[in-house]
C-alpha cells in the first residue's frame, strides 16, 4: 500500500506532483468534481458500474436507468442482472457504451435478433435444452427470449427505458472494463462473445477484434458528444474498473491482457478530461491498486468487497461535495 488516506483539492490549487511527498504523507490527492446542487446519476459501463450504484443508491442518490420499472416475463425471457434482481446491465467496452447511447437515442441502424438452437429460457434462466431455439439480442448482454416477436419488443422496452434515464439524468458515471470486443460483419458490436457461459451465437458471422488506443480515444470523444448532445450541462465522469478481465481471447496471458486493457482505456480516458467542460476523471482504479488484494472478494480475488466499493463511493461523494 503506498498509500492510507485521500484529500480532495479544490479547482484552482494543483494534485501533488512528487512521489516522495506522497510517500511521507501517505496521502493521494483527488481533483474537486462540481456537480449540480440536485444530482442525478446515470450508471453505465461493467460491473464495477453495478457496485458503483448500489453504493450511491445506499446514500441516498437517484440513478438510471430505472431498470426496475423495466417490463419483461420473467418466466420466459432473460435480461442479463435484472432477471436476478439487480438493477444493472452491463457494458464492457467503450464500443459497446456508445452503440448502446447511439441504439437508445434512436439511430436507425438495425439490430436484428439471432436464432439459437439447442437452448431454452426457463423461469428467466438459460437452459440446455436439445429440441428447444430462444431468440437473443446480442447487442446487449444475456438477453433472450424464448418467442420471436417478443425479443423485439424487449428490446425496444430495454431501450425506452435507457433513454428515459439519458434524459433525465445530468451525472454519467461511466465505468470502462477491456478493449477486447466482438464485431458482426454489418459493423454492429457483440456486448459480449455472444456464447458466453457456454450458450448463445457459435456462427461465422462474428470476428475478434482488440481495440488500440486511438480507437478507444474516438469512441470517448463521440460518448462525450452524444451525452453533451442531450444536454450540454451533463457531467461526465470515468472511470477505469478496477475488476480484471475474466479471460482473454488473446494471445496473452491473462495478467498481461487485463494489463493492456487497462493501460490502453486509462491513456485514452487521459487525452478526454476537460473539467471546465464537465468531463471528469476520478481514480478508482488507482485506489484499488494502492489496496491490492485486499480490495477484492478471497472467493476468486477479482470481485471487489462490498466495503471497499463503498469506501472508494465515499471517497467521491466526497469530491463532488456530497
Amino acid at each position: 500500500m503506498f498509500f492510507e488516506n485521500a484529500s480532495i483539492i479544490k479547482k484552482g490549487y494543483s494534485l501533488n506532483n512528487k512521489w516522495r511527498i506522497l510517500f511521507e504523507r501517505k496521502e493521494m490527492t483527488i481533483r474537486e468534481i462540481s456537480l449540480d446542487a440536485d444530482p442525478k446519476f446515470f450508471c453505465i459501463g461493467s460491473c464495477f458500474a453495478e457496485n458503483v450504484r448500489r453504493s450511491l443508491e445506499k446514500n441516498g442518490q437517484k440513478c438510471y436507468p430505472n431498470y426496475h420499472n423495466l417490463k419483461f416475463d420473467k418466466t420466459n425471457q432473460m435480461v442479463d442482472l435484472i432477471s436476478f434482481e439487480s438493477p444493472h446491465m452491463s457494458y464492457y467496452s467503450t464500443s459497446s457504451i456508445l452503440q448502446e447511447l447511439n441504439r437508445s437515442l434512436g439511430n436507425s441502424k438495425e439490430y436484428q435478433p439471432l436464432e439459437i438452437s439447442g437452448l431454452s429460457i426457463k423461469d428467466g434462466k438459460k437452459v440446455l435444452e436439445t429440441d428447444s431455439k430462444v431468440f437473443q439480442d446480442p447487442y446487449r448482454r444475456e438477453v433472450f427470449s424464448n418467442i420471436h416477436l417478443d425479443i423485439n419488443q424487449l428490446s425496444q422496452n430495454i431501450s425506452n427505458c435507457i433513454k428515459e434515464g439519458l434524459e433525465k439524468s445530468n451525472v454519467f458515471i461511466i465505468t470502462l472494463g477491456l478493449v477486447e470486443i466482438f464485431k458482426s460483419k454489418n459493423g454492429l458490436i457483440y456486448n459480449q462473445y455472444p456464447g458466453y457461459m457456454g450458450c448463445g451465437y457459435e456462427g461465422a458471422d462474428m470476428s475478434f477484434h482488440k481495440m488500440d488506443h486511438s480507437e478507444v480515444y474516438n469512441d470517448l470523444k463521440e460518448i462525450i458528444l452524444s451525452i453533451k448532445s442531450i444536454n450540454i450541462n451533463n457531467k461526465i465522469i470515468f472511470s477505469v474498473s478496477p475488476v480484471p478481465l475474466q479471460l482473454t481471447f488473446t494471445n496473452n496471458d491473462i495478467f498481461e491482457a487485463n494489463m493492456y486493457s487497462k493501460s490502453t482505456i486509462r491513456s485514452a480516458v487521459e487525452n478526454v478530461i476537460d473539467p471546465d467542460n464537465g468531463v471528469y476523471y476520478f481514480p478508482a482504479y488507482e485506489i484499488a491498486m494502492n489496496l491490492g488484494a485486499d480490495f477484492f472478494q478471497d472467493r476468486d480475488k477479482r470481485h471487489p468487497k462490498e466495503e471497499m466499493v463503498d469506501t472508494v463511493v465515499n471517497l467521491f461523494l466526497k469530491s463532488t461535495g456530497f
